[in-house]
């Protein structure tokens, strides 16, 4: 690339810095993103070019992802906006700002424009459920995790069968059933994943807990014979993570030690790819 950029003043010196910058973020080098994002927008004088504006938000997501400060991020989505008010990835990138302050609400309404303007963007489908799930919209959030894995990958996408488990959990430990067989497929979409193996047995041990805690009464053999197996099945896991990743294995135990009940879910090795910051 270095070649097009000594071309100055045309197109292919844009390009070229625009395949740079993109190659500086895939690799985590976002001070050489950023110079490069800054050097693609000054080649025009205004916000008036596609190159411009791809530039703006190149630097606007990555303040998003890297910056404490969030306002920088959502000034350089405004600006774009102003500039191309049917600029999609501005448009995204304000909903990620919006939806990463708690302003759900107003987060969804940008998504829903996004979706209009482009159904088949996967990304707004599950930014969308996301902020569902956080206004504890979880039947919905569940819907639109599901009308994504359908529309979108064919039901083949652990990621989405994870968030979807994590919908289940919050909605209460009656649900935690629903959690298990959405992560046992994502398992088995991703059998390698350690982290999904070790979200499994997490739910596995609380659904055991909670069916030992319901009422005689309230449980069929088969729920206490499903617990006394999740049990021993989540017990390999933890056991087999003891062994091979003492550190992880050790903050876990002290986590579910103080909070049974997942501590923040106690996924301590998945959830923050579920968490807000996942928003995308």
């Amino acid at each position: 690339f270095e070649e097009a950029i000594n071309v100055s003043d045309n197109q292919q010196c844009n390009d070229a810095m625009a395949l740079t910058a993109n190659m500086a973020v895939s690799e985590g080098r976002w001070k050489d993103a950023q110079q490069a994002y800054n050097k693609l927008g000054s080649f025009k004088p205004k916000l008036s070019s596609t190159d411009d504006m791809f530039a703006v938000v190149g630097v606007g997501n990555i303040f998003f992802v890297n910056k404490p400060d969030k306002d920088y991020a959502q000034e350089h989505f405004k600006a774009v906006l102003v500039a191309d008010p049917h600029n999609i990835y501005a448009a995204n990138g304000l909903g990620n700002v919006l939806a990463n302050k708690g302003q759900f609400r107003e987060a969804m309404e940008v998504y829903r424009q996004v979706r209009e303007a482009c159904p088949d963007n996967s990304d707004t489908w599950i930014n969308m459920a996301h902020c569902q799930v956080e206004m504890k919209q979880y039947d919905l959030a569940i819907q639109s995790y599901t009308q994504c894995l359908r529309k979108h990958s064919n039901n083949h996408d652990s990621d989405l069968y994870t968030y979807i488990a994590r919908a289940h959990i919050r909605r209460g430990d009656e649900h935690l059933d629903l959690a298990k067989k959405a992560l046992v497929r994502a398992v088995h979409l991703a059998p390698q994943a350690s982290a999904l193996q070790y979200d499994l047995a997490v739910v596995m041990f609380l659904h055991a807990e909670h069916l030992r805690h319901n009422h005689k009464a309230l449980r069929t053999l088969k729920q206490a014979e499903d617990a006394f197996n999740d049990f021993q099945r989540a017990t390999v896991v933890f056991d087999g993570f003891a062994k091979s990743q003492p550190v992880v294995a050790q903050a876990a135990a002290k986590k579910m030690t103080v909070n049974p009940k997942y501590g923040e879910f106690g996924f301590l090795l998945h959830l923050a790819y579920c968490s807000v910051s996942s928003f995308s």
